[in-house]
């Protein structure tokens, strides 16, 4: 009688974790437990959509968004998943591709700006400072805690 007690007891409480484990699955799904659509710039003015496993999603439709929100430009991609435009001209923030079967990827781009690079001087300049710097205050240091 008593181990049929533990038994039982011991199922409900398998059952219990079960279900609590089943509502986990269906109140916080993620989108990893389908495949899912990527959206990469292959290129400044180049984007690619693909599915998982980077097969082209050629039915996908891509819309730039600008500051605020706004629409770009919107268009289908070809039929390797590509999709070009002038970047130079439009400047997007973020890029959205949608293939209408309920797959959304949102890419945003990263800030650019037009600077200008430092100089290959400077860059050896400074490069030499942070070798030199280290050593000569080592070399002083060591010298001044040697007996004369």
């Amino acid at each position: 009688m008593v181990l049929c007690r533990m038994m039982l007891r011991g199922a409900v409480i398998t059952l219990i974790a079960l279900a609590l484990v089943a509502l986990q699955h269906v109140f916080f799904v993620d989108q990893a437990w389908a495949h899912s659509m990527h959206l990469q710039e292959e290129k400044p003015g180049m984007l690619r959509a693909t599915y998982e496993g980077g097969r082209p999603a050629p039915k996908s439709v891509i819309t730039l968004l600008g500051e605020e929100e706004q629409v770009l430009l919107t268009g289908p991609v070809d039929e390797q998943g590509r999709f070009t435009f002038d970047h130079k001209a439009l400047k997007p923030i973020k890029a959205v591709a949608r293939d209408g079967l309920g797959h959304r990827d949102i890419l945003e781009f990263a800030a650019t700006e037009d600077i200008a690079e430092t100089p290959l001087i400077l860059r050896v300049a400074f490069g030499l400072a942070l070798l030199l710097i280290p050593a000569i205050y080592f070399y002083y240091r060591t010298k001044r805690n040697q007996p004369s």
